[in-house]
């Protein structure tokens, strides 16, 4: 009776011992899942910001592929910005053209009216 009085005792002993190392891997389990959610989190939001000021995802995903697994260094960032600074000022530059384009159209309309020919057009610099 004594020896299963002390194989109880062990057995309770280990018990504990292996719901307290439970307890420990289920903490860890969590911070690891929490820490891999905070930086998916940060991920997704550098991209939605990134889309919203014009980048498109596959430009996301080249800059992202090139350092997979490392901080993303601010020189890289920082050129592929200037890059979308300058294509972003050449659409206004070229929608620029366009909107004096169709000013000076609306003006010449305005004055020839319906005797406008395509003389008028192509010398506006739509030469299709």
């Amino acid at each position: 009776m004594k020896q299963a009085k002390v194989r109880l005792g062990a057995l309770a002993l280990s018990s504990l011992r292996l719901n307290k190392l439970l307890l420990l891997l289920t903490g860890f389990a969590l911070l690891l899942v929490s820490m891999s959610y905070w930086a998916v989190n940060r991920v997704l939001t550098f991209i939605k910001c990134a889309q919203q000021l014009g980048f498109k995802l596959k430009e996301m995903q080249a800059i992202l592929d090139q350092h997979r697994g490392q901080t993303l260094p601010w020189e890289v960032v920082s050129n592929a910005i200037a890059r979308k600074k300058h294509a972003v000022m050449n659409q206004i530059e070229a929608l620029q053209q366009v909107h004096a384009g169709l000013e000076e159209f609306e003006t010449r309309f305005a004055m020839e009216g319906p005797e406008l020919d395509l003389a008028c057009v192509q010398s506006l610099g739509y030469n299709n």
